[in-house]
This record gives structure tokens, sequence and C-alpha cells, in this order.
């Protein structure tokens, strides 16, 4: 079995990262960051009545002198959190959210703000952490309000200046979007990433469900969430525990989710149509009409990576783009304190720094050569893509053990039939499983289909489509597929990845722009079985990437019907055997965004 490889490339050269980094805004022109004002900063905490009169708890980070806030109006920069804003951890030391990039969680500080002239703050939503209230469901528009209502009060404060930013990964960045859906009007800047754009479609991807929707935060028992800093008045924690006892009244997130595949079923718990109601892509024209300025971040080893780009791809406020080789809220290497001081400088300050000139896209191509890894574009998708197709075929490429160790050419298939057969294996794991570590070579579990060592570098930047022909001894299942990398020394890398469930094999015209990519209403009504014995056709695109395929190296794409992040489907005492067909009345084929140079520019 070829070992998989480390993705060393990817560690070295983050090397370059900080050095391209002042390239980058060398090329922007941009002198930095403001001047550091102050050296230190003072907190306090209290409750904030929203609209309902629910209180939620709010920490404010003001600049300060000898210990003592600044009597200055700022602008502020907040976040709103379902992981405690502060709390202690097993030794008793206080966590401040706002600073997690010291305690190497991966997310970006903005406590250093206050150095330079902004009040910063966070809060705990409600349902969670200090604040009072349930949490009906993951993103609620009752969250959006609360959003929107924090926002305008720290707008209001004596020590606001009525600028406002907002920053967020995963989970957070949703919280941002939601309070852009309410168009809050102090609102200017958001700076967020690794988040969901159609929820459906990210956490039901293709209508196959994940076996593992949620982390232990989010649904935290009580003595969790009883960690967290209790506010300024609450000496003996009393209002905490009264906080944390409504807790008790949330919906877990995994319950929800796994209640409703379809994308207008009705929760049993919620009572609505979920993804319906909670859809961010729903409120494109209220986000649009807010007028914030938008950066967005993401990385090539994330799952949310499409969603963030359909969301850049969707804004018509002015707005930036930065794609990585990282994964979820990771930019190691990178500076990305830095990014967001500049970034709020220019729409909080005013400050001329050149954050907002020249292409608005800065991303990494992995395998690249060391000087052409990070490239500026004007536009993503990259307008000089040429989609070429990769046909399944028959053969031995004698380079995997595999049920059929197909071969994978650009060579249209032959009239004749053709096909390979297997039986679902449902045996699936991969090293450290997890929602967010993504998929791991599964090619001894399923169907390969590899190329013959590529005579020259092959460069992809994009979103890869797969167009299969498939049948099934069972009326409905899920399909897996997955672009490899693969080295002369057979070791495997994992490129992009997508699924679908067959029967939600429909398409239909999306309602937003996207990208031209196949899309899948997976309404209930659209759902169809597979035809007992005859082939049909799915099509899907998957995740996207920027990778370069060296000379040497063989792709591969690799078809399976599970796994190990996903629900076996379909149950049953026997698993069904599935069948590709290759040949000219069904081509099946793997469409890659190609770049015609390695740079991918």
């Amino acid at each position: 079995m070829p070992k998989l490889a480390a993705n060393a490339s990817i560690l070295l050269s983050l090397v370059f990262c900080m050095l391209l980094l002042t390239s980058w805004s060398a090329s922007t022109s941009s002198p930095g960051g403001s001047d550091a004002l102050y050296a230190g900063w003072v907190r306090s905490s209290q409750y904030v009545p929203v609209r309902d009169g629910t209180r939620l708890a709010v920490d404010i980070y003001r600049p300060a002198v000898n210990g003592k806030a600044v009597d200055k109006p700022y602008p502020v920069v907040w976040l709103f959190t379902p992981y405690r804003r502060a709390f202690y951890d097993k030794d008793g030391k206080l966590v401040l959210f706002v600073d997690l990039s010291a305690q190497g969680a991966g997310f970006a500080s903005i406590l250093g703000l206050t150095k330079h002239g902004y009040v910063v703050a966070a809060a705990d939503v409600r349902g969670k952490g200090a604040s009072f209230g349930t949490r009906l469901a993951f993103t609620s528009r009752t969250e959006a309000q609360d959003a929107y209502d924090l926002n305008e009060w720290l707008a209001t404060q004596p020590w606001s200046d009525g600028k406002v930013g907002m920053v967020g990964c995963s989970y957070l960045g949703g919280t941002v979007l939601e309070a852009m859906t309410m168009m809050p009007p102090h609102l200017k800047a958001a700076f967020l990433g690794c988040t969901d754009f159609d929820k459906y479609d990210m956490w039901v991807q293709g209508g196959v469900v994940w076996k593992n929707w949620t982390n232990d935060i989010v649904d935290s028992p009580a003595s969790v969430d009883l960690q967290t800093a209790p506010a300024d008045r609450d000496k003996d924690r009393q209002m905490l525990k009264a906080a944390v006892a409504q807790h008790a009244g949330n919906t877990p997130q995994l319950k929800l989710f796994r209640q409703i595949p379809d994308r207008d079923s009705v929760s049993p718990v919620t009572h609505d149509q979920y993804w319906l109601e909670t859809n961010i892509s729903a409120f494109l024209d209220q986000i649009n009409r807010s007028g914030v300025a938008v950066y967005l971040f993401d990385g090539w080893n994330d799952p949310f990576r499409r969603d963030v780009i359909l969301l850049y791809a969707n804004l018509t406020t002015p707005k930036k783009l930065l794609l990585g080789p990282w994964s979820h809220c990771q930019t190691t290497g990178f500076d990305i304190n830095a990014e967001e001081h500049r970034f709020f400088d220019y729409w909080l300050k005013g400050i001329q720094n050149g954050v907002m000139s020249g292409p608005p896209t800065y991303y990494y191509t992995v395998n690249a050569p060391a000087d052409e890894q990070w490239q500026h574009a004007s536009q993503w998708p990259l307008p000089s893509i040429r989609t070429v197709r990769y046909y399944l075929g028959g053969g031995k490429s004698g380079s995997v053990k595999s049920a059929n160790d197909g071969t994978l050419s650009a060579a249209p298939p032959p009239r004749t039939a053709g096909r390979d057969s297997y039986t679902v294996d449902f045996d699936v794991s991969c090293p450290g499983p997890g929602w967010i570590a993504g998929p791991c070579p599964l090619d001894e579990k399923g169907l390969t289909y590899t190329t013959l060592p590529l005579p020259s570098s092959t460069g992809v930047s994009g979103f890869p489509v797969i167009d299969l022909w498939v049948s099934s001894t069972a009326k409905d299942g899920n399909f897996f597929a997955y672009v490899e990398d693969v080295d002369a020394g057979g070791n495997v890398r994992m490129v992009a990845d997508g699924r679908l469930r067959a029967s939600h094999r429909v398409l239909q015209a999306p309602p937003y722009n996207n990208l031209g990519l196949p899309w899948h209403r997976s309404l209930q009504r659209d759902l169809v079985d597979l035809p007992a014995g005859e082939p049909a056709e799915l099509v899907f695109s998957l995740l996207p990437t920027s990778w370069v395929f060296r000379a040497g190296d063989r792709i591969r794409v690799t078809i399976t019907g599970a796994d190990p992040v996903a629900e076996p489907y379909p149950e049953g005492p026997r698993p069904p055997t599935v069948m590709i067909y290759r040949d000219a009345a069904h081509p099946s084929f793997i469409a890659l965004p190609c770049v015609p140079t390695a740079g991918a520019r």
C-alpha cells in the first residue's frame, strides 16, 4: 500500500510567507498599520439586554495609560462567540478569546488593536458562556438580531466613535455574516473566514449526511460554561449559574442536523425549514445593501473553502480574498493580525494605506516553484482556466491495489462497452478522523483511475467537476470522488474531494452565482431513485484547489461508496454493488480547471 506523504512542500514553503507578505504590502503601496499609541488596556465585563430582554455577557477592552482607560472615543472591533468570551483553564488561569492566537489556538488575535487606538469587544451568544437564554438552533435568526443589537449598542457608547468592525472564523464568521444580514448602520468592515455561505450545501454536501456534525464546545455540558468568566457585578457567580441553568434548553446541534436530510426538511426540533431559514445565501441582497467592506480568508485544506469562494463571488461590496495552504482557521506563517490591522485602519480610521489597492485576490499554489507559490489575481476563479477532461478508462495503471486499478487519460472512451464494479466497503477509517480533518486516501477501498506519469507539470486552479455514469443494486447510495496526486514513490496526497447521494442528482438553476458549477436543489420533490439495472448520470463539483501536479507525478481519481466522515448509506444487511460505466455512450470523466503555467497566474 502506498504510504501517505507528509506535505513537505507546504511546510517548506511557509518559510517564504513572511517575505511574500512584505512583497504584497509593497506591491499595493501600503506603509503598513498605524503606529502604536498605547502600551496597555483595561478589561470590563457587563450584561447588555437585547430586544427581547435577554441579557448577553460582553467584555470591553479599552486602551489604557497607567492602568486607566483612555477617555477618548475610538472605533470598536468585536466578535460574537459560542466558545466563551473569557474562561478559566484547568490551572485557574484566565483565557481571553480575543487573544486566543497567543494560546496556540490558530485564531487571529484582535487584542493588539487596543495599542493602535481601538476598543475591542467580545460577547457570548445567547445560550452559551455567561449569556442568558437558550439557543433554538445553530446560527438562528434570533442570533442575527442579537448581533445587530450588540453592534448598535457598541456604536453608541461614550468610548466609541460610532464606527464598528467585526471579526470571526468558522462559527464566528457566521455570526459576522448574520450581523450583516440585519444591515446595522454602524457596521463598516468585516474580517472573516472559514464559514458557510450555502448552509445546506456545506453541511449536507450533495445530500450526504456527515457523521461528526459538531464539536464538544458548541454542545458542551454545563460544567464547561460554568468555567466562563462572570460579569464584573456577578461577584458570587449567581448570575452565571442562573444563565447556565437556562442553557439546558439549548437544541443540540448534532440532533438538529441529523433529522433534516433534505434542503426543505422540517425540523422536529425547531419546527421550521431550518436550512432555508438560516441560509446566508438567501440574504445576499441585505448583505450587499449593507455596504460593509469584507476581507475573506480560507485555506486549501479547509472544508469551508468552497463556501468562502462562492461568498466572495456574490459580494458587490468592497472585498478582498486570501487563500493559503492552511486548514481550518489556520494561517500559519502569514501575519493575519497585520492584515486585520491594515484593513480596519483603512475602513474605520480612513488611513490611506493601500490595503484595497491592486488585485483583490492573493492565493497560494501547492507544489508551485518557490517564486510562484503566492500570486495575485484580479478575480477568482482565474480567467486563464482551460477545462481539460480526463476520462475513466480500463486497462491497468500498475500503480495501486484497488478493486480495478483503472487508467485515466485525455483520450475519449471507446464505443465498446466498459464498466467496473465493486461491492461498497463501509469499513473505512482515517488516522485521527474528524470532519475538519477532511478525507484521507481510500484507494484500496474503492475504484481507482490513474494517469501515466505526467511528462510535464500540470497546474490546476479552481473547482474540479466529475461526471459519472453509475448503477447500483440499491435504489440509492452515496458516491464519493477524490482527486489525488501520486508521486514517483507511490506517495498519495489528497487534492480535492466531493460527494453526492444518487437520489439528489437532478440539476437545477442555482439562486445565486454558482460560478457555472452543477447545483442540486435537493428539495424532497426533487429526489429520484436509481433506475434498476440502468446507468444514471451523476454530476457534481469537488472542493476547489490550486495545485501543481509535477512532472513524473500521476493524477488519480478514486470513487467509493463510503467515507469516514459520512453516515453509511444505504443501511442494510448487505452492502450494495455499484457499477461505474466508461464507454462512448456513458463517458465518465473528471473535468480539471487547468492553467497554462505551473505558477497558475
